[in-house]
């Protein structure tokens, strides 16, 4: 009977590793996925709108005052992209007054 038991027990002890394994690669995958997902979000919200004002500002360098950035509510630089087209504005009104 105890060689039944020992038998279980290493048996059960094997199977607590694997599972164990098992749960451990899972949880190192979960993360993995939600950091590029948090990556993914990070560039679409931050770093295009960024790029995206810098290419205007480059067309305004460049002198074409008909430049227009995009302004979607309640995105992060809104405030920022609504102040370069108003500054944009402001640039062509006063070239124009002239």
């Amino acid at each position: 009977m105890d060689l039944v038991h020992d038998f279980c027990g290493r048996e059960r002890e094997k199977a607590d590793l694997y599972l164990g394994g098992i749960l451990g690669i899972t949880i190192i995958l979960t993360i993995i996925i939600f950091f590029f997902f948090l990556n993914h979000l990070i560039t679409r919200q931050i770093t295009k709108p960024v790029e995206d004002l810098s290419t205007a500002a480059e067309k305004v360098l460049q002198g074409d005052l008909d430049v227009k950035v995009e302004v979607h509510e309640g995105e992060a630089l809104e405030g920022l992209k609504r102040a370069f087209n108003d500054m944009v504005d402001s640039i062509r009104r006063l070239i124009l007054k002239d």
